[in-house]
């Protein structure tokens, strides 16, 4: 029996109907499959905080790359966050919930910025100059 075949017969998420379908949809296709196969993982009792680390940055890392958006990262922790929730208090423990403002925090906070050659020059002197520090432009005026 499968990791959602199993999830299916113990737990049971409440909220909207279409919601919880939704939920349901999200950890059949993402979460269950990856604990599957990255750890061959048959009983669904023996999830460690080790295993939510690993997927939280699978799911950082396929966001980051463009593989999925970031509004499907989002709602898959928040179905996993959900999902943790019922399992810990089925099974009583202490499995840490996933904090996804910052996860999109996260995602947002690279950004891609474009420089002149020039300016690319200026700031190599300018970390040569101060110990690889570059100046704010408040302070170079």
């Amino acid at each position: 029996m499968g990791l959602f075949e199993q999830f299916i017969r113990q737990y049971s998420i409440t909220g909207s109907n279409s919601t919880v379908k939704q939920n349901k949809r999200i950890l059949k296709k993402h979460f269950f499959p990856y604990l599957e196969e990255k750890f061959k993982l048959n009983d669904i009792t023996k999830l460690n905080q080790n295993m939510l680390n690993s997927f939280y940055h699978h799911i950082l890392k396929r966001v980051r790359k463009g593989e999925i958006k970031k509004s499907s990262g989002k709602e898959c922790l928040y179905a996993v966050k959900k999902f943790i929730r019922l399992f810990n208090r089925k099974h009583g423990t202490d499995l840490t919930e996933y904090n996804v403002p910052a996860f999109i925090a996260t995602v947002e906070g690279k950004k891609n910025i474009t420089v002149t050659e020039e300016e690319y020059k200026n700031i190599k002197k300018w970390r040569k100059l101060n110990n690889g520090k570059v100046p704010s432009p408040d302070e170079i005026n």
